[in-house]
């Protein structure tokens, strides 16, 4: 059974590692926590995994279908890790991974946010969707992203992120105040913020950097954002450092526009 932390007002206070699986298993209804996707969480203590093993990072199990808050309150959350397995035979296929593998939910009025946080040494694959914070914002969701610093790896094949790997259909994100340094990469849609922005979706990012090479093995990669499909996207006062690596549709802040893009 799960460590259910300490709830205090309508928030989830975070001080350990158990404490953070707890909050996953609340949003997820693991079995033994009362399902709330809607769910406050904050961390109270950097929350970190140091343990020195071959592997050296504790398997995470990402937080689905989010809807609720998370306040990172300047703290640090380190040393997590998911990526594909097997089953004995084959390989495991694997999409929406990230610190919240995905988020669903939240109004104009009311957006699902995600804020002071700083991630640290911990890696994140997919196949599909795979993003160090958010792996996938689904369809017609409304997502502040306001003072994320993140130094983890995230990779794989498809849509995949520095912070959030793909914006689905309709989709509102905002992200500022925020930043990501180190390598990363996939094989397409590749981007140092966000892999790939779907049809009608709008995403603004304001005050915010990326400082660190960003690769793609085939197409569509950018410092900030892989590739643009008939959506809508501001970036101000922001910018990238290092190299973009990949066989076509590269771009210093976008690899791919097909939509509106203005910086």
């Amino acid at each position: 059974w799960w460590k259910i932390p300490e709830s205090k007002g309508d928030c989830y206070e975070i001080a350990t590692m158990d404490d953070l699986f707890g909050f996953a298993a609340i949003v997820n209804g693991a079995p033994g926590a009362k399902k709330d996707s809607l769910a406050c969480g904050k961390l109270v203590a950097d929350v970190k995994y140091e343990k020195n093993d071959e592997n050296g990072r504790l398997w995470w199990i990402p937080i689905q279908d989010f809807a609720g808050s998370f306040d990172g309150n300047g703290f640090t959350i380190g040393g997590l890790s998911w990526w594909p397995g097997y089953d004995g035979l084959n390989r495991v296929e694997s999409a929406y991974v990230g610190l919240f593998g995905s988020v669903s939910g939240g109004s104009d009025e009311n957006p699902v946010v995600i804020k002071n946080l700083r991630l640290q040494d911990c890696a994140f694959t997919a196949k599909w969707y795979a993003g160090t914070v958010i792996g996938g914002v689904k369809d017609s969701s409304r997502v502040t992203l306001d003072s994320i610093l993140v130094d983890a790896i995230a990779w794989g094949n498809y849509r995949i992120g520095g912070i959030v790997g793909s914006v689905h259909y309709g989709a509102k994100v905002v992200l500022k105040n925020s930043g990501r340094t180190g390598e990363m990469g996939g094989d397409y849609d590749v981007g140092g913020f966000i892999g790939d922005i779907w049809d009608g979706a709008q995403v603004t990012i304001t005050n915010s950097f990326v400082d660190g090479d960003v690769s793609a093995n085939e197409n569509g990669v950018g410092s900030m954002i892989g590739i643009v499909n008939e959506a809508d996207v501001l970036i101000s006062q922001s910018y990238a450092k290092g190299q973009v690596h990949g066989y076509s549709y590269m771009g210093g802040f976008v690899g791919g526009n097909y939509g509106h893009v203005r910086i």
